[in-house]
């Protein structure tokens, strides 16, 4: 399965501490909401992949960032949407980072190994 979605906001703007514990901050919440629409919006129906996975990561940045900040959040959505059952599955990914200031994104292949 192939996808294209916006951005994550970067880590570093994604929890806040406050009354004794972290919470995701409303921007990250919104891009989830939406983010998630998108996936499905794409990949309408889908089964559950299960067993090995191998995901692709092509981020095309605005500016430079790191990669490994990226990852995370994807790999959470991708799970909670049900597109496999936990990221531990992943047993292969490749990471590429590009720049596209115009249009950034990221392109994403999941498949089952």
């Amino acid at each position: 399965m192939n996808i294209t979605i916006p951005l994550p906001p970067p880590l570093n703007a994604t929890y806040r501490y406050g009354n004794g514990k972290y919470y995701k901050v409303a921007k990250v919440r919104d891009w989830e909401d939406e983010t998630g629409w998108m996936i499905k919006k794409q990949l309408k129906k889908h089964k559950i992949l299960e067993g090995d996975i191998y995901i692709s990561i092509y981020m095309y940045l605005k500016r430079d960032r790191d990669i490994d900040s990226s990852i995370k959040p994807v790999l959470d959505l991708l799970q909670k949407l049900k597109i496999y059952d936990n990221d531990s599955q992943i047993t292969f990914m490749n990471v590429t980072k590009e720049f596209d200031k115009k249009n950034p994104r990221m392109n994403i292949e999941v498949c089952k190994l």
